[in-house]
């Protein structure tokens, strides 16, 4: 059965969340965009281990039940390659069960949202061994306008050097998550000044400290998507290659 249908009556739309693209698997409902139960948990376990008690937990929370769902939405990544696996195919099989509408949202432009400002974003956030996911969201009236062409993964200097005609804006928020130094992206910036590369000297750079937790963008994102009628596959946002593959190619 298809999930791609939309709320059709008027009724305030009861959504649950999942974000299981972190070690950390992050879970909300929400009537509209207010958040009425959330659940964060990181521990050992892997998701595929845990993510249904979890769920069950978090109805328990809002004192509802799976039928009274209207609607579910998932961080696609990039992230874990497991945990994505798990939370994409969780969500679209409750909401296919149920035949109600699911979205899968792209965790770059969640980190650019969870701003709550509009303007030109270059999104970092960390993807262990050293690495950032690095990507380029324009937004505009709280949606995204503009996408870099392609997303990057690899170390911090070398996917903003790829970026570098996405920092030619006057104003330019850095968002990321905790593991990605402030001080790293503008001494890098910095460099390509000294180096005088193409980046305008009037360019001003504001590294936030997002306002909105992921789950509060989450949440926005997806009652945004499904009011507005926007079909948003639910689809895992790979960008590097899973270890397994990388074996396999040798």
């Amino acid at each position: 059965m298809s999930n791609t249908g939309f709320i059709a009556d008027r009724t305030t739309p009861i959504i649950l969340t999942v974000n299981t693209s972190l070690p950390e698997s992050s879970l909300a409902i929400s009537r509209a965009e207010n958040i009425i139960a959330t659940l964060t948990i990181k521990n050992n376990r892997p998701h595929s281990q845990t993510l249904f008690s979890q769920i069950s937990t978090l109805l328990r929370l809002a004192e509802l039940d799976i039928q009274d769902i209207s609607a579910f939405a998932a961080a696609t990544g990039p992230g874990s390659f497991t945990g994505l696996r798990v939370g994409l195919a969780a969500v679209k099989g409750l909401a296919d069960s149920l035949d109600k509408p699911c979205v899968g949202i792209d965790s770059l432009d969640l980190f650019a949202l969870a701003t709550g400002i509009d303007g030109a974003h270059l999104v970092l956030i960390d993807a262990g061994r050293g690495e950032v996911y690095c990507g380029f969201r324009e937004i505009a009236a709280g949606d995204i306008i503009k996408r870099s062409n392609n997303d990057l993964v690899g170390k911090p200097n070398s996917v903003m050097r790829e970026m570098a005609r996405y920092l030619m804006q006057p104003i330019l928020i850095i968002a990321g998550d905790g593991e990605v130094k402030k001080e790293e992206a503008l001494d890098f910036i910095s460099q390509l000044q000294i180096a005088g590369e193409a980046i305008s000297r009037v360019t001003r750079f504001v590294f936030f400290k997002r306002p909105l937790t992921i789950s509060d963008a989450l949440v926005q994102r997806a009652l945004f998507l499904i009011e507005n009628k926007q079909a948003s596959p639910i689809r895992p946002h790979y960008i590097r290659q899973s270890d397994a593959e990388i074996k396999w190619k040798r």
